[in-house]
């Protein structure tokens, strides 16, 4: 039953080479293709959530055609806006939203009036932008009368995703910066 095999004999015999190098390259293979599986889905996500985070910025930056011309936010408005981000995101998807306001008093010289934040959203997600809205001030252009003020939304979802499962879960970021539409002059 059992026969004696040579050391040197077992290793220039090459039947059963090609099983065990299709062995190799299967888990290659799958390897290859559960990434790119995983980059597809993190890309759809991330197309998905910066057409919501724009549509929300959109919307705040007409903020003044709905808040009788107001440029000032508060909590209850950016808790509308995180309503809305529910119903443009898939169902039962967790996520944080951080709204800023960076504006400026009305002088020749660009200064800072009272930044405002507010965070949002529907799970334990912090939303943390990279760099603070007061270091990229210089976006701001001056109209005729004034600085224009800039909005920034941030909008946060976790990933669970495959590759991020085993990595531990992240985060994908999105981030739109915009001017205030309010019109200069009499109303």
């Amino acid at each position: 039953m059992f026969r004696n095999i040579n050391f040197r004999s077992f290793v220039k015999n090459q039947q059963g080479v090609v099983v065990i190098e299709f062995a190799f390259v299967f888990i290659v293979m799958t390897a290859i293709l559960a990434f790119m599986a995983d980059s597809m889905q993190k890309q759809a996500i991330k197309g998905k959530l910066d057409r919501t985070t724009y549509s929300v910025a959109s919307i705040l930056r007409e903020r003044t055609a709905f808040y009788h011309s107001e440029e000032k936010m508060t909590q209850n408005q950016v808790n509308q806006l995180s309503r809305l981000v529910t119903k443009l995101l898939p169902a039962n998807t967790e996520f944080g939203m951080q709204v800023e306001l960076l504006p400026f008093l009305p002088q020749q010289y660009k200064r800072i009036d009272q930044p405002q934040m507010f965070s949002a959203g529907t799970g334990s997600i912090q939303c943390i932008p990279g760099k603070p809205l007061e270091q990229i001030q210089n976006l701001s252009p001056k109209s005729h009368l004034r600085w224009m003020p800039l909005y920034r939304v941030t909008l946060c979802l976790p990933v669970g995703t495959v590759i991020s499962g085993i990595a531990g879960t992240a985060n994908i970021q999105s981030s739109v910066i915009m001017l205030s539409r309010k019109q200069d002059g009499p109303s």
